[in-house]
């Protein structure tokens, strides 16, 4: 708070800053990296997972990258919500800007989860109480870590979603450079000041640094794309629901095995795929007793 606010501040301290945020990034991207690079899933499920490419340079590029994002977002994100707390007497009025903006936030995020029909989680619980009550809570959890780390991983549909994850980062950056302006109109306010032609130094230096963090994000995310498999380029642009995925990747697999993992996910993806497999026990068997898939065609991509 002493940094952002007249520039007091220790080198200890801020090189602590900086190691927790590249700490946090690299744990972001080793997270997205592992899941992406998994055999096993990219066999499985290879129209979502294999957009990291084999050459050694690139895959180093595309990992350095993604800490890189993630450590700007996880910067950004604090300094935003470090000026809305500064707000007020003693963080006071600050606790309760930082409430409503976090609230707000994620209210349109569960919003828009229950219109498009997505809100419940695709992780089996019994009885409708607890399968409403557990996809509220993680939902809630998956969007704050997005939030703070921009975890590539969450572009997936059964978390946020690929639109939604660049709605997300775009709308973080926008958020802290409103955060700096309101910041010091508030300032002003309570000094009684005017503000004049200038910006004073202090309030130009957040600015900088705030643009210049933004800024850096973006080119580092457009190195990203740069280096990583085109054809999963558009999977940031995504409107497929979670739900969709499940029966998409049922019906598009063809591993057998995978197909019965269907069956172990939330109740509505399931029933909506073993109406077409109507004769197979799928839950206790992996073979499956109906014909193959060729010829069935159904919007799965809705949801």
């Amino acid at each position: 708070m002493k940094l952002l606010d007249n520039g007091d501040y220790s080198n200890i301290a801020l090189t602590s800053i900086f190691i927790s945020a590249a700490t946090c990034g690299f744990t972001s991207a080793m997270i997205s990296y592992d899941y992406d690079v998994d055999a096993f899933r990219r066999r499985q499920q290879g129209w979502f997972y294999g957009y990291i490419p084999e050459q050694p340079l690139d895959r180093v590029i595309i990992f350095l990258a993604m800490i890189a994002n993630s450590s700007l977002l996880l910067l950004i994100r604090c300094c935003s919500m470090t000026l809305m707390f500064m707000m007020g007497n003693e963080g006071l009025t600050g606790g309760l800007y930082v409430g409503c903006y976090m609230g707000a936030d994620h209210t349109i995020y569960l919003l828009q989860k229950f219109a498009r029909g997505d809100f419940i989680y695709w992780a089996p619980v019994p009885g409708t109480f607890f399968t409403l009550f557990s996809s509220f809570v993680v939902r809630v959890m998956m969007k704050t870590i997005a939030d703070f780390t921009c975890l590539v991983q969450f572009r997936h549909p059964g978390e946020l979603g690929g639109l939604y994850w660049t709605f997300n980062v775009i709308a973080a950056i926008a958020v802290s450079l409103f955060s700096v302006d309101l910041y010091y109109k508030n300032d002003e306010r309570e000094k009684g000041e005017i503000k004049g032609k200038w910006l004073s130094e202090n309030e130009l230096w957040v600015w900088q640094g705030m643009l210049m963090m933004g800024g850096a994000w973006v080119v580092v995310f457009g190195l990203f794309l740069t280096f990583m498999r085109k054809e999963y380029r558009a999977s940031f642009l995504s409107t497929e629901t979670g739900c969709g995925y499940i029966v998409s990747g049922f019906l598009e697999s063809a591993n057998d095995a995978f197909r019965v993992t269907i069956f172990k996910v939330s109740e509505r993806p399931r029933t909506r795929c073993e109406r077409y497999f109507p004769a197979c026990d799928c839950v206790s068997n992996t073979r499956f007793t109906s014909e193959p898939l060729a010829g069935v065609a159904i919007d799965s991509r809705g949801s």
